[in-house]
């Protein structure tokens, strides 16, 4: 017999600044030193993040999105139910480009759609599984995204985690 998760326990949430889903889902202000993360309620498993990064036309390496290189960047870690960092899933090394975001997640695409003038966006996938295994989180943990940097000019700006809440689950034959 094999367990599938019930399909209410799913996860499929923008990281935001509560931490719960009712905070800021769209991070393209000013987000010096600003956390925006997941709290786990129950206990779980995150399988991947996506990252997405809108922007207009002309996306280059060097960038982030069409700003120039980040002064700060952004990092992914683990926290606890205190706040203690558990885990830094970016090793101290922090994204401040568009093709920096390539060193941890494999699949990075910039997507423009149709001829001329439009937006370009930027889609990664960082799943965690392909490392050896997902992310477990026991309930109160954190997933947190450390903004620090300016992000005023960007279209849109965010980062999904998915997976499943494993307490809760229903058999499946």
């Amino acid at each position: 017999m094999s367990y599938a998760p019930n399909p209410a326990r799913m996860i499929y949430r923008f990281l935001d600044t509560d931490g719960d889903g009712t905070g800021s889902k769209d991070h393209i202000g000013d987000m010096t030193a600003t956390d925006i993360l997941y709290i786990a309620d129950a206990d779980c498993v995150l399988t991947r993040l996506i990252i997405y990064v809108e922007d207009g036309s002309g996306f280059k390496a060097d960038l982030y999105g069409l700003l120039t290189a980040l002064t700060n960047g952004w990092a992914l870690k683990i926290r606890d139910g205190a706040d203690a960092e558990v885990l830094d899933l970016t090793d101290g090394v922090v994204v401040k480009t568009n093709s920096r975001i390539g060193a941890f997640c494999f699949d990075v695409d910039v997507k423009s759609w149709g001829v001329g003038v439009g937006n370009e966006g930027l889609v990664a996938r960082w799943t965690f599984e392909k490392a050896g295994s997902p992310l477990y989180l026991p309930a109160g943990y954190r997933l947190v995204v450390e903004l620090n940097d300016n992000f005023t000019g960007l279209v849109h700006h965010t980062f999904q985690v998915q997976g499943y809440a494993v307490s809760d689950r229903t058999p499946t034959l």
